[in-house]
């Protein structure tokens, strides 16, 4: 994901939801140096959670 966004420099990286991955994903972009760019939305739902799908271009669903 950090090489991505060092490629693609208008690119951001949403997070909606939390967990023990948060801090692995942080601690990897900003290595890359594009930590910057990373957005933690936190929980959402309702309408705010459908704006923030409508936003990404693409979607992935962890469990």
């Amino acid at each position: 994901m950090g090489i991505f966004l060092k490629i693609n420099p208008g690119a951001r990286f949403l997070v909606v939801g939390s967990g023990p991955a948060e801090e692995t994903v942080r601690a990897a972009l900003t290595r890359e140096g594009v930590a910057d760019r990373l957005h933690l939305a936190g929980k959402l739902t309702g309408p705010r959670l459908a704006a923030a799908y409508h936003a990404m271009d693409v979607f992935a669903f962890a469990r």
